[in-house]
Protein backbone atom coordinates (compact mmCIF):
# COMPACT_ATOMS: atom_id res chain seq x y z
CA UNK A 1 0.00 0.00 0.00
CA UNK A 2 1.45 3.20 -1.17
CA UNK A 3 0.77 6.75 -0.07
CA UNK A 4 -1.32 9.70 -2.15
CA UNK A 5 1.13 12.06 -3.69
CA UNK A 6 0.14 15.28 -2.55
CA UNK A 7 0.79 18.01 -5.03
CA UNK A 8 -0.62 20.90 -3.86
CA UNK A 9 1.70 20.29 -0.42
CA UNK A 10 4.74 19.24 -2.84
CA UNK A 11 4.24 23.06 -4.34
CA UNK A 12 4.08 24.95 -0.93
CA UNK A 13 7.41 22.91 0.35
CA UNK A 14 8.85 24.22 -2.77
CA UNK A 15 7.85 27.41 -2.29
CA UNK A 16 8.74 27.54 1.35
CA UNK A 17 12.14 25.27 1.00
CA UNK A 18 13.15 29.01 -0.90
CA UNK A 19 14.02 30.20 2.88
CA UNK A 20 17.16 28.15 4.40
CA UNK A 21 14.71 26.71 6.70
CA UNK A 22 11.27 25.10 7.48
CA UNK A 23 9.13 24.30 10.08
CA UNK A 24 6.46 21.50 9.69
CA UNK A 25 3.71 21.44 12.55
CA UNK A 26 0.88 19.91 13.03
CA UNK A 27 -0.94 16.83 15.25
CA UNK A 28 -0.03 13.44 15.95
CA UNK A 29 -1.10 11.22 12.59
CA UNK A 30 -1.24 14.03 10.09
CA UNK A 31 0.53 12.70 7.69
CA UNK A 32 4.06 15.49 8.58
CA UNK A 33 6.99 12.53 8.81
CA UNK A 34 5.32 11.10 5.37
CA UNK A 35 4.45 13.83 3.22
CA UNK A 36 8.65 15.10 3.82
CA UNK A 37 9.60 11.15 2.92
CA UNK A 38 7.87 11.31 -0.20
CA UNK A 39 8.62 14.73 -1.12
CA UNK A 40 12.35 13.89 -0.88
CA UNK A 41 11.99 10.66 -3.11
CA UNK A 42 9.36 13.28 -5.61
CA UNK A 43 12.08 15.30 -5.98
CA UNK A 44 14.99 13.17 -5.78
CA UNK A 45 17.02 14.65 -3.27
CA UNK A 46 20.04 14.19 -1.12
CA UNK A 47 18.86 14.38 2.93
CA UNK A 48 20.24 13.59 6.36
CA UNK A 49 17.29 12.26 8.55
CA UNK A 50 17.63 12.32 11.72
CA UNK A 51 14.80 11.04 14.16
CA UNK A 52 15.16 13.07 17.78
CA UNK A 53 14.46 11.58 20.93
CA UNK A 54 14.39 12.40 24.18
CA UNK A 55 18.10 11.04 24.80
CA UNK A 56 18.80 13.65 22.23
CA UNK A 57 19.01 15.92 25.06
CA UNK A 58 22.26 14.55 25.73
CA UNK A 59 24.50 16.52 23.24
CA UNK A 60 27.13 14.35 23.20
CA UNK A 61 24.40 11.42 22.05
CA UNK A 62 23.02 14.08 20.00
CA UNK A 63 26.38 15.38 17.85
CA UNK A 64 27.03 11.15 17.80
CA UNK A 65 24.07 10.04 15.93
CA UNK A 66 23.72 12.95 14.03
CA UNK A 67 27.32 12.13 11.98
CA UNK A 68 25.98 8.48 11.94
CA UNK A 69 23.26 10.09 9.72
CA UNK A 70 25.65 11.91 8.13
CA UNK A 71 28.09 9.44 7.24
CA UNK A 72 24.72 7.47 5.53
CA UNK A 73 24.39 10.01 3.23
CA UNK A 74 27.73 11.46 2.43
CA UNK A 75 30.58 8.99 2.78
CA UNK A 76 33.51 10.59 4.48
CA UNK A 77 31.25 12.61 6.84
CA UNK A 78 32.72 11.20 9.90
CA UNK A 79 35.88 11.56 9.09
CA UNK A 80 35.31 15.45 8.36
CA UNK A 81 33.16 16.12 11.66
CA UNK A 82 34.74 17.18 15.30
CA UNK A 83 33.60 14.70 17.96
CA UNK A 84 31.95 16.42 20.85
CA UNK A 85 34.18 15.35 23.62
CA UNK A 86 33.94 16.40 27.55
CA UNK A 87 35.81 19.81 27.17
CA UNK A 88 33.20 21.11 24.87
CA UNK A 89 30.52 21.11 27.59
CA UNK A 90 31.45 24.55 28.12
CA UNK A 91 31.93 25.88 24.93
CA UNK A 92 28.57 24.68 23.01
CA UNK A 93 28.12 27.43 21.58
CA UNK A 94 31.07 27.53 19.58
CA UNK A 95 31.07 23.99 19.17
CA UNK A 96 27.81 23.66 17.54
CA UNK A 97 29.08 26.60 15.23
CA UNK A 98 32.06 24.51 14.04
CA UNK A 99 30.34 21.33 14.23
CA UNK A 100 27.36 22.40 11.74
CA UNK A 101 29.90 24.86 9.62
CA UNK A 102 31.63 21.13 8.89
CA UNK A 103 28.61 19.07 8.20
CA UNK A 104 26.90 21.67 5.45
CA UNK A 105 30.64 21.93 3.74
CA UNK A 106 30.81 18.47 3.52
CA UNK A 107 26.87 17.34 2.01
CA UNK A 108 26.01 18.28 -1.34
CA UNK A 109 24.71 21.73 -2.09
CA UNK A 110 21.19 20.80 -2.76
CA UNK A 111 20.77 18.45 0.57
CA UNK A 112 18.14 18.57 2.89
CA UNK A 113 18.95 18.17 6.35
CA UNK A 114 15.27 16.40 8.27
CA UNK A 115 15.39 16.97 11.71
CA UNK A 116 12.26 14.91 12.82
CA UNK A 117 10.12 14.78 16.27
CA UNK A 118 11.70 17.73 17.23
CA UNK A 119 8.40 17.73 19.63
CA UNK A 120 10.54 14.87 21.65
CA UNK A 121 13.36 17.29 23.20
CA UNK A 122 12.56 19.18 26.18
CA UNK A 123 11.41 22.91 25.95
CA UNK A 124 14.81 23.41 28.90
CA UNK A 125 16.70 21.47 26.90
CA UNK A 126 20.19 22.96 25.29
CA UNK A 127 19.70 21.08 22.47
CA UNK A 128 17.29 24.57 21.24
CA UNK A 129 20.24 26.62 21.13
CA UNK A 130 22.42 24.21 18.89
CA UNK A 131 19.30 24.07 16.34
CA UNK A 132 19.65 28.09 16.61
CA UNK A 133 23.32 27.89 16.16
CA UNK A 134 22.88 25.24 12.72
CA UNK A 135 19.83 27.49 11.41
CA UNK A 136 23.01 30.72 12.27
CA UNK A 137 25.11 29.08 9.47
CA UNK A 138 23.27 27.44 6.85
CA UNK A 139 24.67 27.84 3.57
CA UNK A 140 23.14 28.16 0.09
CA UNK A 141 21.63 25.81 -1.23
CA UNK A 142 21.44 23.51 1.81
CA UNK A 143 17.96 23.54 3.46
CA UNK A 144 16.96 22.44 6.65
CA UNK A 145 13.63 20.91 7.75
CA UNK A 146 11.90 20.93 11.26
CA UNK A 147 9.10 18.32 11.77
CA UNK A 148 7.23 18.49 15.29
CA UNK A 149 4.03 18.34 16.22
CA UNK A 150 4.34 21.28 18.43
CA UNK A 151 4.35 25.08 17.22
CA UNK A 152 7.91 26.43 17.07
CA UNK A 153 8.96 27.34 20.30
CA UNK A 154 9.98 31.71 21.16
CA UNK A 155 13.86 30.80 21.11
CA UNK A 156 12.89 30.56 16.78
CA UNK A 157 11.05 34.00 16.52
CA UNK A 158 14.55 35.26 15.40
CA UNK A 159 14.65 33.20 12.67
CA UNK A 160 11.03 33.83 11.86
CA UNK A 161 11.57 37.66 12.08
CA UNK A 162 14.31 37.46 9.52
CA UNK A 163 12.73 35.44 7.17
CA UNK A 164 15.18 32.43 7.74
CA UNK A 165 12.58 30.28 8.49
CA UNK A 166 9.15 29.10 7.21
CA UNK A 167 6.42 27.46 9.05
Amino acid sequence: MGTYPRQKLFARLDEKLRQPVVYICAPAGFGKTTLVADYLVARSLVNVWYRLDRQDDDLGTFFYYLTQAAEKAKPGAQEILPLFTPEYRRAVPTFSRRYFEALFACLDPSCLLVLDNYHEIPVGSQLHEVICNAIAVVPNGIRVVIVSRENPLPFLARARANRTMGV
